[in-house]
């Protein structure tokens, strides 16, 4: 039914168009859906422990996280964090209109949006266990995102 009604516009467009001087509007309409990404632009390859972080019972990262996150709303998106060893007790993060504590399993951080580009820092503090030992260890956070 829709087809042949716009069949018919057109052609009374054409008709008209060709006697004289007729004008005509189209409406449309679009839904745009809610998207969101993070890009990790920037991030230490590890993160050095030394006996005075151990003595300590924390350690600081030495670089921000820098994320890249791009939106088409200001909702907001969410970043699970999961620890990648055991030497990780928790982990503290703030940035801009961020600050979260998770616990030794990892958890839910919300990250505020706005339409278009923005890059947040994030810089990171790890309480350690017991078992952690000095040197170089992989970056003990996976962070994925969820909606």
């Amino acid at each position: 039914m829709h087809r042949r009604q716009l069949l018919a516009g057109c052609a009374l467009s054409l008709w008209g168009a060709a006697a004289g001087a007729v004008t005509a509007s189209l409406g449309v309409r679009a839904v745009v859906r809610r998207h969101s990404s993070v890009n990790v632009v920037d991030c230490a390859e590890g993160l050095v422990l030394s006996e005075e972080d151990i003595r300590r019972g924390w350690v600081r990262s030495t670089a921000p996280m820098t994320l890249a996150v791009r939106a088409n709303h200001s909702d907001g998106i969410g970043l699970e964090l999961l620890p990648m060893f055991e030497e990780i007790v928790c982990a503290e993060v703030s940035g801009p209109g961020v600050t979260w504590t998770g616990s030794p399993g990892g958890g839910r951080l919300q990250l505020p949006t706005a339409p278009g580009e923005r890059r947040i820092p994030l810089d990171f503090r790890f309480a350690l266990g017991p078992q952690a030992r000095p040197g170089l260890h992989r970056w003990p956070v996976r962070i994925s995102v969820t909606p």
